[in-house]
């Protein structure tokens, strides 16, 4: 008889009926009204107690996640390579396939030289980057790996002369880019196995920078057209490749005195 064994005062107020056609008691079906009343009905402590156990399941796994078991939070660690100096700056890290690769700038009175972290298992180690021995200041600014392990760096010599280094596995052998008869340097590289490596900078075109664009071929990097903005001075800042498309970003420096986004620069398909 779902009508009866109703043991709170409240609905004792209210109209009974037998469930009908309807199988109600007043608006609400009497199934759900006793099941609600015996709900009330129960002991204090019968209702705390899932409460209570709840709580402490929450709590375990909170204290779980704190103590770092393998589904907490991922956490971060400073790795220091003693091998660097007071002078030495690092630009650009990238990583693809295990491989990770962090370059910069050595500098020692005023001279500076490439530099080139390799992470292996025993830690950071600095690969020599191949230099003219009269060359007085060579700077890496950027470096891309590829997903076979080939690393490609790019940067300048005295910011005047691209300057270009490709990790073979064993090495780093230089890349040559056609004189071009004006200062430049390359500022960004990127590259996928379908599109190619691309490096991205600035010329000198009499008292502004103008964009400069190159894909590698080989051992060398050979210039491309390349669009630019305006009458101000126009810089390629990087590059990423996506498929078989090349992105390039970088600014521009207008007749306002203002910089500004290079708007007008997007991708080139290979």
């Amino acid at each position: 008889d779902w009508s009866s064994d109703v043991c709170s005062s409240d609905l004792r107020t209210r109209p009974r009926r037998r469930p009908g056609a309807s199988g109600t008691v007043g608006s609400i079906p009497a199934f759900r009204r006793r099941e609600a009343t015996l709900a009330r009905s129960r002991p204090w402590s019968a209702r705390v107690a899932p409460l209570a156990l709840a709580a402490l399941v929450v709590g375990a796994l909170w204290v779980a996640v704190g103590r770092g078991l393998p589904f907490a939070r991922p956490s971060c660690s400073l790795s220091v390579d003693r091998s660097l100096k007071v002078g030495d700056v690092v630009r650009r890290i990238d990583v693809a396939a295990g491989e990770a690769w962090a370059i910069g700038s050595s500098y020692v009175a005023a001279v500076g030289r490439p530099v080139a972290l390799h992470r292996t298992a025993e830690g950071w180690i600095a690969e020599p980057v191949p230099v003219d021995s009269d060359t007085t200041t060579v700077g890496l600014h950027d470096i891309v790996v590829l997903p076979s392990g080939e690393a490609w760096a790019v940067g300048s010599v005295k910011a005047r002369e691209p300057f270009a280094v490709r990790w073979d596995g064993v090495g780093f052998v230089r890349i040559a880019t056609a004189d071009l008869g004006v200062d430049a340097e390359w500022l960004g590289v990127g590259g996928s196995p379908e599109g190619g490596v691309w490096a991205v900078g600035k010329r000198t075109d009499g008292l502004r920078y103008r964009t400069l664009v190159a894909r590698a071929d080989g051992d060398r990097f050979v210039v491309v057209p390349s669009p630019n903005q305006g009458d101000g001075n126009d810089v390629l800042s990087d590059v990423d490749v996506a498929g078989e498309v090349a992105w390039a970003v970088g600014w521009t420096y207008g007749a306002d005195a203002r910089f500004h986004p290079l708007t007008k620069i997007g991708r080139a398909h290979v």
